[in-house]
């Protein structure tokens, strides 16, 4: 009897080992592969960032040696404290020079002087060119547009800005009335503010297939072979906004805008184009034998 009631008692303290039917079994398997397939991992691709830089360009830099600190500048304005600029690297005399080193976002800051810049200023980059103002800044291509079609400043780029500034060329005569374009752009998203067209060139915006266009605050005056605003031979773009602008100037052809089914030799064009005017003032007028 005292043997009976010790085993009874031992044994009422081991476990019996589970009993899993085939169902069972299958269920579990089923739950831990689900587990396995969606664990978590740890290891993310990190976004590739690319941080902004603010340069910037002035004529008293000239005469600076490459790696000279210019104090009051800030090439970071993300990063807390001033990130003086570099002359040679984010400092420059020059507009042209800045452009070898300017990546997408970037910003150019041009302060008071005049700028005579040798060759055309390609913009391939979707940058911003800000400049003090344009009663203070030229910005101009050296020397005299060389023929009809020279360009000062060409850009093929989306998302470029340019204002604060006067642009043209360094020199014009009369051999060279009704010669260049000032601006002309093949990229979306262009706007060209607070600016000042003067002087006699051919035009002073060309835009050909570059949609929304923004031209405003600015003031056209002096002399145009044809329209200071006009489309190219491959029509103009859609959604442009030409806003709040003086157009103070004279005309041989076209007017102050061109936009559309107008040709030079009798050959309208049939491009899509669409937008809006608004807002600007035009005290503009026509040169003798002009139509």
């Amino acid at each position: 009897m005292l043997l009976t009631n010790w085993l009874g008692t031992l044994t009422s303290h081991i476990k019996r080992r589970p009993l899993f039917r085939s169902r069972d079994r299958r269920d579990i398997r089923r739950r831990w592969n689900a587990a396995v397939h969606n664990q978590i991992s740890t290891t993310e691709v990190l976004e590739d960032r690319t941080l902004l830089t603010t340069f910037f360009v002035d004529d008293d830099f000239n005469g600076l040696t490459n790696g000279d600190i210019i104090a009051g500048t800030d090439t970071d304005p993300v990063t807390i404290g001033d990130q003086n600029a570099v002359f040679g690297t984010t400092a420059f005399d020059t507009i042209q020079d800045t452009l070898g080193f300017v990546a997408s976002g970037d910003t150019i800051m041009v302060a008071a002087g005049v700028y005579n810049e040798v060759g055309t200023l390609n913009i391939v980059d979707s940058i911003s060119i800000i400049g003090e103002g344009k009663d203070v800044v030229e910005i101009r291509k050296a020397g005299a547009p060389i023929n009809s079609f020279d360009e000062a400043i060409s850009i093929s780029a989306d998302d470029v800005t340019i204002s604060g500034a006067q642009l043209g060329w360094e020199t014009h005569t009369g051999a060279t009335d009704y010669m260049g374009y000032v601006v002309s752009t093949t990229g979306d998203d262009t706007t060209l503010n607070d600016l000042l067209f003067s002087d006699n060139y051919r035009s002073a915006v060309v835009f050909q297939g570059a949609d929304n266009l923004e031209v405003s605050d600015s003031i056209f005056e002096g002399k145009f072979g044809r329209g200071a605003i006009r489309d190219g031979n491959a029509g103009s773009g859609e959604n442009f906004l030409i806003t709040r602008n003086e157009f103070r100037e004279d005309h041989f052809r076209w007017g102050p805008i061109a936009i559309g089914p107008q040709g030079t030799f009798s050959d309208p064009n049939d491009f899509a184009f669409s937008g809006e005017i608004s807002y600007n003032y035009f005290a503009n007028g026509l040169l003798p034998g002009s139509w």
